[in-house]
């Protein structure tokens, strides 16, 4: 029975990765794309509220921005969820791993790799939607009119700088994932067959 549920967690496991690293390269593939068509259009005067003349130079990029905070917002929930559902394969698969010690086969040592990769990439992952979040807060002061030309120069570089550094971390995460996934194979599982013990 526990050779069944191993099977299952598996399972669990690599199509929960698989489709975060699919969903996680799609959603940055899908945003790029926004800005690279809005940057092919006139969308002056812009997107209400932050439609003011004195923006009309940025009207392209506020819009496409617009499309990537929900894109990146509504996508990080789903990319939470289904790395927080590779996890909890992972553990309850260990967890039986433990149990089944004598029908083991695959190397501890590229398991050890493969969670080192996993913990690397849910804290990473984690570090990326708080930057995230702030970043979507910050994202509609930086149209303020009522705020000067110094705040708002002041708002952009903190927000560039947030930008970068979450642009690393949430490349760092999708790196990590895949390693995590590449090296599966050879991590130590449940044998296809038991373990015969000597005559």
């Amino acid at each position: 029975m526990t050779r069944q549920i191993a099977k299952f967690f598996e399972m669990l496991w690599y199509t929960s990765i698989g489709l975060f690293l699919g969903l996680h390269a799609g959603t940055i593939l899908a945003v790029v794309e926004a800005f690279d068509s809005a940057r092919k259009v006139d969308a002056t005067p812009g997107l209400a509220p932050y439609s003011d003349p004195s923006f009309a130079e940025t009207a392209n990029e506020v819009v496409a921005g617009f499309m990537a905070q929900n894109m990146f917002k509504n996508g990080g929930v789903v990319l939470l969820v289904l790395l927080g559902v590779a996890l909890i394969a992972r553990l309850l698969g260990g967890f039986i791993l433990l149990t089944r010690s004598d029908a083991a086969a695959g190397s501890k040592k590229i398991s050890t790799v493969r969670w080192v990769a996993l913990i690397f990439c849910v804290l990473c992952m984690a570090k990326g939607t708080g930057l995230m979040a702030e970043m979507n807060s910050l994202w509609p002061t930086l149209y303020d009119t009522s705020a000067s030309e110094a705040t708002l120069v002041a708002r952009r570089d903190a927000f560039d700088s947030m930008h970068q550094n979450s642009e690393r971390i949430v490349g760092a995460a999708w790196f990590a994932g895949a390693l995590a996934l590449v090296v599966s194979p050879w991590c130590r599982r449940i044998a296809d067959e038991p373990v015969k013990s000597s005559p």
